[in-house]
């Protein structure tokens, strides 16, 4: 199966979507006020995610209060987590080394970027409210698009990524590869450039499992071809907002620079959901 996306001929400027594209979709003051999207946001945010395999629902859907605080606790938690890896792991280098256990997870050396799954119903009263909030507005999108199943699907996990300055990126890789699962990012803090989005091939949830796999390993050894043969959801974003895309979308976290090197000097924590069709899992 061919790329689903426009192939970019020339390689002097990298083809990455702009603010303008339509993957991103600004919510009005009205519908924040009214505390729902409107049949043409929701009816297009579904199209966008099906198309695209990727929706960014752009604005403070979240209040910035509530980031604020969540932002904090998520700082503690991986202050705390991280203590107690490098006191059951005195032979690692909890900021360098590959790190798997039941709370935390580092899955590339020399990442800093740090996965703490979250119990839903275990979670405490804050987080399962911004849970709550997160299921709110995207369960119109989730149930228009069909992606999930009837109702909009089920969150089965959700967690936490959090991503400290100096940080290298992620190769390109896929959640999984068969259909009925769709991941939604929500920045605590805002997200820019110097700290690392998230960026996703457009239209790659619709390959093949055999040639999406293809592209990540031709990627691994070459970042830059990415920007020159495919569209790139790049998504910077303020806090609150809420970035859904498919499980089957190529993808990766990007680089992380240090302060020195004119990135970001504060970690970037996002809660992450993920919502299933009934019966499925991740």
């Amino acid at each position: 199966t061919r790329p689903s996306s426009v192939m970019v001929t020339s390689s002097s400027s990298p083809r990455v979507h702009s603010p303008e594209d339509d993957w991103r979709i600004v919510i009005s003051p009205g519908e924040l006020e009214a505390r729902a999207l409107s049949t043409e946001t929701i009816a297009r945010a579904a199209e966008v995610l099906r198309v695209h395999g990727c929706v960014l629902l752009e604005a403070g859907l979240i209040h910035a209060q509530v980031c604020s605080e969540a932002q904090r606790q998520a700082q503690t938690m991986l202050t705390q987590l991280l203590d107690k890896a490098a006191q059951n792991f005195p032979d690692k280098d909890v900021i360098r080394d590959r790190l798997y256990s039941r709370e935390l997870c580092s899955r590339t050396e020399c990442a800093r970027r740090y996965d703490i799954r979250l119990e839903p119903r275990a979670a405490s009263p804050h987080w399962r409210e911004l849970l709550k909030e997160i299921r709110h507005w995207t369960q119109p999108v989730l149930e228009a698009s069909g992606l999930v199943g009837s109702g909009g699907g089920r969150v089965q996990a959700a967690g936490l990524v959090i991503s400290v300055p100096g940080g290298v990126p992620q190769g390109f890789h896929t959640d999984g590869s068969s259909p009925g699962c769709v991941n939604c990012f929500c920045p605590l803090v805002n997200v820019t450039n110097a700290c690392g989005p998230t960026e996703v091939l457009s239209g790659s949830h619709t390959w093949e499992r055999a040639h999406a796999a293809a592209v990540c390993d031709q990627l691994s050894d070459d970042f830059a071809s990415a920007y020159e043969s495919y569209h790139i959801a790049r998504a910077t974003m303020p806090a609150g907002s809420l970035f859904l895309f498919d499980f089957r979308a190529v993808h990766r976290g990007s680089a992380h620079p240090s302060e020195e090197a004119g990135g970001s000097v504060l970690p970037r924590p996002i809660l992450y959901t993920c919502t299933v069709e009934p019966g499925g899992i991740v």
